[in-house]
């Protein structure tokens, strides 16, 4: 609100004090005060040609508005203030309609950049899960490979070293992380092929041969499971599928 006439502080004090004040829904008007005899005797139309260098320079809309505190045209005393004589509103209320549709856009602007934001955030979030899951598979099917065509003094011994192999690559802990920030269809997927894993632990458990008769349909399930949790890691990810698996 910008001070047009200095000929009567006591008005422009209640003006100040009524914007200052909340109402009676507990509402606090968002104005600035400009008190600057620069602005001594500017008329609505002048201030209004103010607008769009403000917008310019300060924010994406912005309202300014001219108290006309005149002898013949001032606030009624009455209440402090209630309503100006011989003003006519229509310019003024168009500015302010224009300044709202301007917060408006701005505020939902604002508010669709930050939901881009965050589901750049999420997706790279599930990717580094997605990358840790699947290395973590990996890795513990290399180890209980290498574990079982190693020599063993006897079955429990053998049984022991596998589920030691599989616990010290971590899939334990990625498997949880893939379960909190996983869709339902990736978790699924991915609970599928830890399964065809445990299998294969089991069967080297309990000394299967590698690259034996009993290890290769094991051996073939994990490969169709851990394809089937690619290709839906990549279709989360908005990744076109490999095609090779």
């Amino acid at each position: 609100m910008v001070r047009a006439d200095f000929s009567e502080d006591g008005a422009w004090d209640s003006v100040r004090e009524a914007l200052f004040s909340p109402n009676e829904d507990g509402f606090l008007a968002n104005v600035a005060l400009v008190d600057d005899r620069q602005y001594e005797a500017l008329t609505l139309e002048q201030a209004l040609d103010l607008i769009p260098a403000v917008r310019r320079s300060q924010t994406a809309a912005a309202e300014v508005l001219v108290t006309a505190m005149r002898s013949e045209s001032h606030w009624c005393r009455r209440a402090g203030f209630d309503k100006l004589r011989h003003m006519d509103w229509t310019p003024l209320l168009s500015t302010l309609t224009g300044a709202v549709i301007g917060i408006a856009a701005t505020l939902i602007a604002d508010r669709n950049r930050w939901r881009r934001e965050e589901a750049r955030h999420a997706l790279e979030v599930r990717r580094e899960v997605y990358t840790e899951y699947v290395s973590a598979l990996k890795a513990a099917s290399e180890e209980i490979r290498a574990v079982a065509l190693g020599d063993h003094m006897s079955e429990s011994a053998r049984d022991a070293a596998v589920r030691e192999a599989v616990r010290g690559t971590g899939i334990y802990t990625a498997s949880e992380r893939l379960w909190l920030v996983g869709p339902p269809q990736v978790v699924e997927a991915g609970n599928e092929a830890f399964h065809r894993l445990r299998a294969i632990r089991d069967a080297y458990a309990r000394g299967v041969a590698v690259g034996s008769a009993d290890d290769a349909p094991l051996i073939e399930r994990r490969r169709r499971a851990m394809a089937q949790m690619r290709r839906l890691m990549r279709e989360d990810l908005g990744i076109g599928p490999l095609g090779i698996e």
